[in-house]
């Protein structure tokens, strides 16, 4: 069985590549608000919708032209991400519903705001070798306040930025 290691790294990145780390982060908070606010027009029209983070995904793929004209300048996994985030979120709600999610109810899922538990995933972020720079995509090379070695045989799955 494969070990699974989480490790803290702070970034030092530029002033070009902190405004794309924010972008990103802005951009999941996009795609979240936005698919919430699609999922609860369906809820209110009384049309069937998937929650899967796929469907949901799909959804912003149908609509990010109007939503955000700006998609291209961000990665697409913070779309996914925003996604994944709604989806789970409504998952949650709809347990708590039904009475399968123990604890108090909820209600349903708020909308995001800036400042607020904000971070981006990366799944095609790569460890550079010498462990000094990361590569998250759109962004590029980031260095680390400190080196990162990983044990032999790891990789990186996930990159969050906070």
């Amino acid at each position: 069985m494969p070990r699974v290691y989480g490790a803290v790294r702070e970034l030092d990145p530029t002033k070009d590549q902190a405004s794309g780390l924010l972008r990103a982060v802005g951009s999941v908070r996009k795609a979240q608000n936005k698919i919430l606010e699609f999922v609860k027009d369906q809820l209110e029209n009384h049309a069937q919708q998937s929650w899967s983070s796929i469907s949901l995904h799909t959804v912003w793929r149908e609509h990010r032209e109007d939503w955000a004209p700006w998609y291209s300048e961000s990665s697409k996994e913070n779309f996914q991400y925003g996604a994944e985030r709604a989806s789970m979120a409504l998952a949650n709600w709809s347990a708590s519903r039904k009475g399968k999610r123990g604890g108090r109810k909820v209600g349903f899922p708020r909308f995001r705001r800036k400042g607020c538990n904000d971070s981006a995933a990366y799944t095609a972020a790569v460890l550079r070798p010498g462990g000094l720079l990361v590569h998250i995509p759109r962004i590029g090379e980031i260095v680390l306040k400190e080196p990162f070695c990983l044990p032999d045989g790891a990789r990186i799955t996930t990159v969050t930025v906070r």
